[in-house]
């Protein structure tokens, strides 16, 4: 129970908040732009200005909450307003204060909290402005700065609402006293008028007799100057004397000036009031002259300005740290035009405020590569008054490229319609860069330049889903180059690179720009021929390629000829998708080359042999499982620090029986396809932990083990038991087994891929991204997503002694330890690339340096002979 003294002091504090006359009246703009802007510049999900009532939390305004109030027990207000000093709380799970809290064990689940008392000028605390998390923060000291000048400007808005009260409670006891009086009717309206206007509009008014020296005021014109009862004697050397000293000669002249020119009087000055403390008043007066043009008296209005002054101090401050801040902040009118920028976003772009106030952003940022489809989705929003968040390639003021991200809400304003925009902006051009080397690597040819298999793959899957969406025809000339294997034997690599760079020219300029020129193997290349619109344009391009194709190439001091074997396949006559298309295009270049070369032959029915063997094979694979043909092999992955076998990836083997053995890049396929990828799957993992316990068991381990799981099996894992419980079951720990996922899991980036992986990471089971480096967007997962190890594709370990590709898988290897994650490189083939990636950091190697993927039985020798070093 409260003591009698606090009890009092509560009682006061309530009083003091019902004088204020602010509790259950609307939102209003002003408040809402405070709330608005707090939450966006400190990035917090809920800002609020909350008022504590005698057993009630109710907000003035809201920004992440729907409820307009709430039990007094159950926010932080209550334990915020018992003292003078904000209530900052990190983490409400770690603080005794909070840690029992209802709002951080109930629904709220509120994990950050930094409340800034409303202190009255009389010294209580109304309520808060506060700004909350449900994930745990850490509050610099400018955003406290931030938090504590948005709070003083709640508190200036308030004062401003007490004042402009007790003004009209004054104003409506003077209108009784005025029509009580005796005092001619027609004068005291009058004069009650003038009042009711002044006091209104908290205004004193005075007037002054040039000749004899007298003076009429109000007691509203004495207020201003600190006084509760009217003043008798009262002229300008008095009114001069009550001036601040060092204003005192400015308000002087400028009074004596506006009398001798006749122009009207206006000064703003500061007033010591009685009591001790400074004030601000604002003078506007005019001068009355006689028929000879003499000035013989002034009459004119003051008014106390301080609390406008202290708003506009904490206005001016708060711009000056948000313009100082490093983030570039803009803020727009409802048509995007712009009302003021901060210095960090003239130091992105590089244009002063007075350049681009009242412009669009868009008028002097975008350029020729700006994307149209950025520029729309930004537009819509604007137009439906709703905030946006893009990426997006604008022009930096000297012309360079400048990618930025832009996030940007709406400013809540007045009759529920936005006052406009702010936007936080960063620039990301170096992210985009890397990006964009990152995605060329993986998905250009390096020699020739020309889209490599990847990004023919890609395009070709495009092409044909748009020819399906417009009913036009694709094909698909499949190019294999006759006699190069001769060329680049008896004339060197050096030359045979010479020529490949020559015929990527020669058949770019073949085709059209729409069309598709892609490298897609060593001497192998492929045009994807787009929007036919009859068959004789195939045939024209192809005599094309092979006129252009057969024309002499000088090599050095010699002259070699050279033709092309080429295949065409056509959708959707020949074929329905993309993989047929390219099944069916080299099996026509098959038979092009085997009758003699240096011919373009068309896909027929007749070319069936491939399907059907592939048909057998499927029916194969479903026995495969059940007939024990299955086998897994295990490769090795090294410590490079220390040489040791630390960890295994397991790698699947079919042992057919009349046909031998069969590459997974041609069964794993077939298996998704046919949805039996989901037990072939659980069998390899259940092989592999086993493998993992044996190994442990026995004292040649811990290894941990790698199992490969694509995204089609991500999808098809539903009805199965977890691999987590799985290990739990079999009693065998999670981090002996760690899962291999590609990026191609992570851009499905649905609930059952965060799901599962999320389990992942609460089991223990490390998780490993593949090929990492090959996908455009990649860099963009590794936040959102627990990673443990990043392994760098193959493709930039096998020519990592060039410059270019030992930077990015320098930068790889940097950025993952930054982030926490171990780097594991595939592909080590010779004892120098072995040494350039331990120079770099990286933590593990893979690769046949190291050893084939083998057996269990003899990958258990490898670990015995290891054990024994």
């Amino acid at each position: 129970m409260k003591s009698l003294d606090a009890a009092h002091v509560e009682a006061e504090r309530l009083h003091c908040l019902q004088e204020y006359g602010v509790l259950d009246t609307p939102p209003e703009a002003a408040f809402d732009r405070i709330t608005a802007l707090a939450a966006r510049l400190l990035d917090m999900p809920i800002a609020l200005v909350s008022l504590v009532d005698a057993d009630r939390i109710w907000f003035k305004s809201r920004q992440g909450i729907d409820a307009t109030e709430m039990p007094g027990t159950e926010g932080f207000c209550p334990l915020t307003i018992q003292g003078a000093e904000p209530l900052i709380v990190n983490d409400t799970w770690c603080d005794p204060r909070t840690v029992d809290h209802p709002a951080v064990t109930g629904a709220l689940g509120w994990r950050f909290y930094a409340g800034i008392p409303l202190r009255t000028r009389t010294g209580y605390n109304l309520g808060t402005l506060c700004v909350i998390d449900r994930r745990p923060r850490d509050l610099t000291l400018a955003d406290r700065a931030i938090l504590e000048d948005l709070a003083a400007l709640v508190m200036a808005h308030l004062e401003l609402r007490l004042d402009a009260r007790r003004a009209l409670q004054a104003k409506l006891a003077m209108r009784e006293k005025l029509w009580e009086a005796d005092a001619g009717k027609k004068v005291a309206e009058s004069e009650t008028r003038r009042f009711f206007a002044l006091a209104a509009a908290q205004v004193g008014d005075w007037e002054l007799d040039l000749l004899t020296g007298e003076t009429k005021h109000s007691i509203l014109n004495d207020r201003c100057f600190g006084y509760e009862r009217p003043i008798e004697n009262w002229d300008y050397a008095i009114f001069l004397e009550h001036v601040h000293p060092d204003d005192r000669d400015e308000v002087d002249r400028r009074f004596q000036q506006a009398r001798d020119e006749g122009t009207l009087f206006e000064v703003e000055f500061r007033v010591l009031w009685p009591d001790g403390s400074l004030h601000w008043v604002l003078s506007r007066g005019a001068f009355y002259h006689d028929v000879h043009g003499q000035p013989v008296s002034a009459a004119g209005i003051q008014l106390d300005i301080t609390e406008r002054k202290r708003a506009q101090s904490e206005i001016d401050r708060l711009a000056m740290v948000v313009r100082k801040i490093t983030m570039p902040v803009l803020i727009t009118d409802l048509l995007g035009r712009i009302e003021w920028i901060n210095d960090a976003f003239s130091q992105m772009t590089g244009y002063e405020v007075q350049e681009v106030k009242g412009r669009t952003p868009g008028s002097f940022l975008q350029g020729p590569e700006t994307s149209p489809l950025t520029i729309q989705v930004m537009r819509n929003a604007i137009r439906k008054h709703c905030g946006f968040e893009v990426d997006v390639l604008n022009y930096h003021k000297n012309g360079t490229p400048l990618w930025q991200h832009i996030k940007a809400d709406p400013i809540p304003g007045t009759l529920g319609q936005p006052a406009g925009y702010i936007s936080v902006q960063a620039d990301i051009t170096q992210r985009k860069s890397l990006e964009s080397q990152l995605w060329a690597k993986a998905n250009r040819d390096g020699l020739t330049g020309l889209p490599n298999r990847r990004l023919f793959w890609d395009r070709l899957n495009q092409e044909v889903r748009h020819g399906r969406r417009s009913n036009n025809a694709v094909a698909l000339l499949f190019i294999d180059l006759d006699r190069f294997k001769e060329i680049n034997d008896l004339h060197g690599h050096e030359a045979g690179d010479n020529v490949l760079r020559e015929v990527a020219s020669r058949i770019n300029a073949c085709v059209r720009e729409c069309d598709t020129a892609a490298r897609i193997g060593g001497d192998e290349f492929a045009v994807i021929l787009s929007d036919l619109a009859v068959s004789l344009q195939v045939e024209i391009v192809a005599r094309k390629l092979l006129s252009a194709l057969a024309a002499p190439i000088s090599l050095n001091s010699h002259v070699s000829s050279l033709s092309a074997s080429i295949g065409v396949a056509l959708f959707p006559t020949d074929a329905g998708n993309a993989g047929q298309l390219l099944n069916y295009a080299d099996q026509a270049m098959y038979l092009a080359k085997t009758s003699g070369g240096n011919r373009f032959t068309y896909f027929t029915p007749l070319m069936q042999q491939r399907s059907e063997r592939r048909l057998q094979l499927g029916q194969d694979l479903r026995q495969a499982m059940a007939n024990h043909q299955f086998e897994v092999y295990f490769q090795p992955i090294v410590s490079l620090a220390t040489g040791r076998i630390v960890k295994a990836e397991a790698l699947l083997r079919w042992n057919h029986p009349t046909k031998g053995p069969v590459g997974p890049a041609e069964f794993i396929p077939l298996a998704e396809e046919l949805g039996l990828i989901e037990g072939i799957g659980q069998w390899v993992f259940q092989e592999a932990a086993m493998r993992a316990a044996e190994w442990s068991s026995i004292g040649v381990g811990p290894v941990q083990v790698s199992v490969n799981k694509s995204a089609m099996q991500f999808v098809s894992q539903s009805g199965t038991e977890s691999w987590p419980r799985q290990l739990q079951r079999l009693n065998i720990p999670c981090s002996q087994l760690s899962v291999e996922i590609t990026e191609g899991v992570l851009l499905k980036d649905s609930k059952a891929v965060m799901q599962t992986l999320a389990e992942y990471r609460d089991a223990g089971l490390e998780v490993a991204l593949d090929d990492f480096g090959t996908g455009y967007s990649a860099m963009a997962y590794l936040n959102k997503f627990s990673i443990d190890y990043l392994k760098i594709d193959q493709s930039f370990i096998s020519d990592i002694d060039s410059a270019s590709s030992r930077a990015i898988a320098e930068a790889i290897i940097a950025m993952g330890h930054k982030l926490g994650i171990q780097i594991i490189a595939e592909g080590i083939e010779t004892e120098e690339q072995k040494q350039i990636l331990i120079e770099a950091g990286c933590d593990f190697g893979q690769g046949y340096l190291f050893s084939r993927a083998v057996p269990h039985s003899d990958f258990r020798k490898l670990l015995r002979n290891d054990a024994l070093h």
